[in-house]
């Protein structure tokens, strides 16, 4: 087994060299990506058991999650790195 390549600090690392972090995006896009779901079905679960109208925040939030959802799914599904879709990096 390899060393360690990265160089700490009390623990706590400096630096470390380039490597495959894609595991660690998909986790991490795939944790807000359920956290959004989660929050914005609660929501609209709550105005529809209140019997109140949906408002433009509502509407707005639910236009920000399907296009959170269509980031995701072009950078999971391979199509863009997320350098390239949020930077316009090629």
């Amino acid at each position: 087994m390899d060393p360690d390549p990265c160089t700490y600090d009390g623990g706590i690392p400096v630096s470390c060299p380039p490597g495959d972090r894609g595991p660690m995006v998909n986790g991490v896009i795939w944790t807000l990506t359920a956290m959004a779901t989660i929050f914005l079905a609660l929501r609209l679960y709550c105005k529809q058991k209140t019997g109140k109208r949906l408002l433009v925040d509502d509407w707005f939030l639910i236009g920000a999650w399907v296009s959170q959802n269509s980031s995701t799914m072009r950078i999971i599904g391979g199509q863009e790195t997320a350098q390239e879709l949020i930077y316009g990096l090629t």
